[in-house]
């Protein structure tokens, strides 16, 4: 059967083609945005989750999610969970008030904080499955001495009732682009299967850029214009 004149294995090969010149293209968007997240960017951030939520020095959400794919016939063990009971990819994001989503490497959150001063370093955060560091903090932890206490337990449920904004950015992106849903059609070694959820978040960055999202009406910050987020004119603070 022939789509647009052509075989859907042509079809096939020119999306996965498309897939993986976007990735090479915008990849700085799916990690680190430099012209974006600037430090007076940063600060802007953390003002706006400030006056919503009254938590200083918090510029974004951090956590966590993992998309499951066809197991693999090479090096299955490498794409295991032993948590989730499946094969997959593992992928770590940030959402900021202004309801974009970044795939962030690890080594850029520390430049964040260089040469500046203790009161004014800013920071993620992440659920209690994170640990305490430089650059990230987490709801807090029950000990062996007893659970929190009421007032520790009200904090942690305030803050994640804002955290829960990064799990809304991975909702919008599976909505959008189903089928990342899809394990069975997600063969590691005959398409770009990372690479499919990496472009899904891309254009929800850039629906939500076009039409806003929950997020930035929550937060009551503006998101990027097109133009700025895909570095086609500098961005205005």
């Amino acid at each position: 059967m022939k789509v647009f004149r052509h075989s859907r294995s042509w079809i096939s090969s020119i999306f996965n083609d498309i897939v993986e010149y976007l990735v090479a293209r915008y990849s700085k968007h799916m990690e680190w945005d430099e012209t974006r997240l600037t430090r007076q960017q940063i600060l802007r951030y953390t003002n706006t989750i400030e006056k919503k939520g009254g938590v200083k020095g918090v510029w974004g959400f951090i956590d966590g999610t993992m998309r499951a794919i066809c197991r693999p016939t090479l090096h299955q063990q490498q794409y295991y969970s032993g948590y989730k009971k499946c094969h997959g990819f593992k992928f770590q994001a940030v959402m900021t008030p202004d309801g974009i989503l970044s795939c962030l490497a690890a080594y850029h959150l520390r430049a964040i904080n260089v040469a500046a001063d203790p009161d004014q370093r800013c920071y993620l955060y992440g659920d209690p499955a994170y640990a305490m560091s430089y650059r990230i903090v987490c709801g807090y932890k029950a000990t062996t001495r007893g659970s929190l206490d009421p007032v520790l337990k009200a904090m942690n449920a305030h803050m994640s009732s804002m955290r829960v904004s990064v799990e809304h950015g991975f909702g919008k992106a599976m909505t959008l682009w189903s089928f990342n849903g899809f394990k069975g059609s997600l063969k590691s070694g005959l398409s770009p299967v990372a690479g499919y959820f990496l472009v899904a978040v891309f254009l929800s960055n850039i629906h939500s850029c076009l039409h806003r999202n929950e997020t930035c009406e929550r937060f009551h910050c503006d998101p990027p214009s097109l133009a700025c987020y895909l570095s086609l004119q500098p961005s205005i603070i």
